[in-house]
């Protein structure tokens, strides 16, 4: 049956189950539209809008409406070949209404966000890098006839010669494996990638080494070994970014002033007399030396330390002020209770030590049997923890 036939049949026919589809489409998509529009009299638009889930639950709801509308006309009118059917791929998006069930959801999307304005100058070394070594590539390897590998397979010593033979593939073909080439940018930066994430990345490189000499091994191996420093680069900004957001989800757990998972962390800072008058002596000092490079003390002021001149000239108490909370600060609220433990043992042990040197006597707390053995085994755990590492 022809498309044409198919057109001429009766639609209430052959459209029955979709228009039921639709139809239940409808009756959803209009129950989460008056949602919506309910949370939006209720709430304003200002405190509505202020969450950017909001935003995009809005989005979607309407964005489908719409399609749905539009879909349902094209299937009355017969449309099918109309290019407003492409709208209707707006519809399966409603899925993302599904992540505000649980805010781990938005916790990963948030991890996204930092990645992408981190990941973002990572990607521009690796093309930096990529571009480079396809500009190389191409002026060593083009024009040696790279792209059919000849005698690669018979005479390679690297063990898959025999296997690419007994599966029918010949040296001097040029449309099976031995497309990999510099012939173009475009290929070089599919035969770099394919090194990078080390896809037979010996079998390549022997292929050009049968096509040019030895000295071909230094530039993969070069190339490999900067490319990996770059993903690794990678990986360490991607792990940095969880652990960030780890804490700040405890840290929010023990603090109610931490918003969870918030992408800045403001902590609030303040500085006595004494120390904003260091500070000052610093700032002065430093900036004397910069003044004989052409740099006003205000601008060196507001760059290093985001603090106005005129405050800690004329400012004599104490100064308050807000920063980015790093790692260090969450840890130190997810901790609180065990670094007050510590200080507080700290403070008795130089008690202690300086009644020792005084003469004194103090009234030593005698350890428990437990306590005993637990401090055994740390010390043991520790020499050979040592033992080990030496």
């Amino acid at each position: 049956m022809t498309l044409e036939d198919f057109r001429k049949l009766d639609i209430n026919q052959y459209f029955c189950s979709a228009r039921l589809g639709i139809a239940g489409s409808f009756i959803f998509n209009f129950i989460y539209l008056i949602e919506v529009n309910l949370k939006l009299f209720l709430n304003g638009p200002v405190k509505y809008f202020r969450k950017w889930a909001n935003w995009v639950d809005y989005i979607l709801v309407v964005g489908c409406f719409i399609s749905l509308c539009i879909e349902i006309g094209l299937v009355q009118n017969d449309a099918g070949n109309s290019n407003f059917r492409y709208i209707a791929m707006i519809r399966p998006l409603k899925l993302l209404r599904l992540l505000r069930l649980k805010k781990n959801y938005f916790f990963l999307i948030r991890i996204l966000i930092v990645l992408s304005a981190r990941m973002a100058s990572v990607f521009i070394l690796l093309m930096i890098v990529f571009y480079s070594f396809s500009i190389i590539g191409m002026e060593v390897f083009t024009g040696r006839n790279n792209t059919v590998y000849p005698g690669c397979c018979k005479n390679a010593e690297f063990g898959v010669g025999e296997y690419y033979e007994n599966n029918g593939s010949r040296p001097d073909d040029a449309h099976l494996y031995w497309l990999n080439n510099f012939t173009t940018l475009y290929s070089s930066y599919v035969t770099l990638y394919e090194e990078m994430v080390v896809n037979n990345w010996f079998i390549q490189m022997e292929g050009f080494v049968s096509t040019t000499s030895e000295a071909a091994r230094l530039y993969f191996i070069l190339f490999w070994m900067i490319s990996t420093l770059v993903v690794n680069i990678a990986i360490v900004y991607i792990v940095d970014a969880f652990e960030s957001g780890i804490l700040a989800l405890k840290a929010s757990k023990k603090n109610e002033e931490i918003p969870s998972g918030e992408l800045k962390r403001v902590t609030k800072i303040l500085l006595k007399s004494s120390e904003v008058r260091i500070l000052s002596n610093v700032i002065h000092l430093k900036a004397v030396y910069e003044l004989g490079k052409g740099f006003s003390i205000n601008r060196w002021i507001r760059k290093h330390y985001d603090i106005p001149a005129r405050t800690i000239e004329l400012y004599g108490g104490e100064f308050r002020g807000k920063r980015i909370m790093t790692n260090d600060d969450l840890r130190t609220i997810i901790y609180e209770g065990e670094i007050e433990e510590w200080k507080k043992k700290f403070d008795e042990e130089r008690a202690l030590l300086v009644l020792k040197q005084k003469g004194g006597n103090i009234a030593i707390h005698k350890e428990t049997p437990r306590e005993h053995a637990k401090r055994i085994i740390l010390t043991v755990a520790k020499q050979l923890f040592y033992y080990l590492l030496g």
